[in-house]
Parts: C-alpha cells; structure tokens; sequence
C-alpha cells in the first residue's frame, strides 16, 4: 500500500513583484510577506516604508560635541582645534579653556 500523499502547499512570492512594495527588504514567508528596513532606518505605520532614524536626537548620538545625522547613520564631529578619538564619538586635543580671556 503507497502512503497517502499529502497537500502540496504552493507558496506564492510576493516579494518577486515590485520587492511587495516594500522601501527596503522585502522577507517572503509561507503565505504572506513582510518588510524589513536596513540599519538607521526604521518601519513606518505603512508596514512597508522605511525613514531614518535621527540618532543625534538620542543622547547627541553618543557624541561629544556635534552629531551630525545622515541617512541610516550619523557621525560625530570637534570643533576646531579638537580631533575625534579613536571611538569616533569623543574629542580630544586642545581645550578651548587654556584661551579664554580673563
């Protein structure tokens, strides 16, 4: 006697057209999809557009003088004078205090 077969599931790829609409990455699962954003960026209510997220609204993006967002990142910058460390979020070097007019 042969095993009873069972159903065959055909999944249908909604991300094959038009990445399903998504902003970014589009993850196909069984019988449906979702969107998925890149790093700095996050989802929108929409499900399926991404925006950037402002990391120097948080905490100056970790940064000790100036942050500076960009798309899906930001950096942190000195003022003159100072150079970034290694870490790329804090300035060392010269001190504006060792000129200050008294």
């Amino acid at each position: 006697m042969l095993p009873k077969k069972f159903p065959q599931i055909l999944d249908i790829n909604e991300c094959v057209a038009d990445n399903g609409g998504c902003h970014h990455d589009c993850v196909n699962t069984i019988g449906t999809f979702y969107c998925r954003c890149w790093a700095g960026f996050e989802l929108e209510e929409n499900g399926k557009t991404c925006k950037d997220i402002d990391e120097c609204a948080i905490s100056n993006g970790g940064c000790s003088h100036r942050c500076v967002n960009s798309p899906g990142g930001h950096r942190c910058e000195c003022p003159p004078g100072m150079q970034i460390n290694s870490g790329g979020r804090k300035c060392v070097g010269e001190s504006f205090d060792r000129h200050a007019v008294v």
